[in-house]
């Protein structure tokens, strides 16, 4: 039942991504910055200072559109995050999860000489699941798809725990690493 939730955010962001196509190069003709829809969570200017420079190794557009890349094609919608109904305050004690006991990182996958490492977490209405498939000693796929709940356990990809989880889908099928 919980993933029925799924499918009215993926409209939602598939919308709001489609706009940001449109409204992002719009907005940074104007005064170089996107509007809050767009703007990365972590970003409040609107400016990723440090994405320039990654974005020397991509591709030709995000390397001379960056501020765009970012947050048109990279992150669209990433401001949804900022309102209460289409976020989940994460509460560690109210957070469950089923896993295979594997995890969901590639390299520390590899380590363990298993294939698939996987787990689906849930906070009362709000869950996601995410999945790490390895296909080769440098492709692998990554799944995510739900709110970003991340159970507080070392074996998690889990660089960080947001206090307010927001709705991701990322399908990345062939990623090096």
């Amino acid at each position: 039942m919980r993933p029925l939730l799924w499918l009215p955010m993926l409209l939602l962001r598939i919308v709001t991504a489609a706009a940001g196509l449109i409204a992002v190069p719009l907005m940074l003709s104007t005064d170089n910055r996107p509007a809050w829809l767009w703007r990365p969570w972590h970003d409040p200017t609107g400016q990723a200072s440090w994405w320039p420079a990654k974005a020397e190794t991509r591709n030709p557009i995000a390397r001379r559109f960056p501020n765009f890349w970012w947050s048109a094609v990279r992150n669209p919608a990433n401001g949804l995050r900022t309102y209460p109904l289409l976020t989940c305050d994460v509460d560690p004690l109210r957070l469950e999860w089923r896993d295979n006991d594997l995890p969901t990182n590639p390299g520390p996958l590899r380590r363990t000489g298993e294939r698939v490492g996987w787990f689906y977490a849930w906070q009362g209405a709000y869950s996601g699941l995410w999945l790490c498939v390895l296909w080769s000693d440098s492709r692998h796929m990554k799944l995510r798809i739900g709110w970003k709940l991340v159970p507080d356990e070392d074996r998690f990809d889990n660089e960080w725990r947001p206090e307010r989880a927001g709705f991701a889908m990322s399908v990345l099928p062939f990623r090096r690493g």
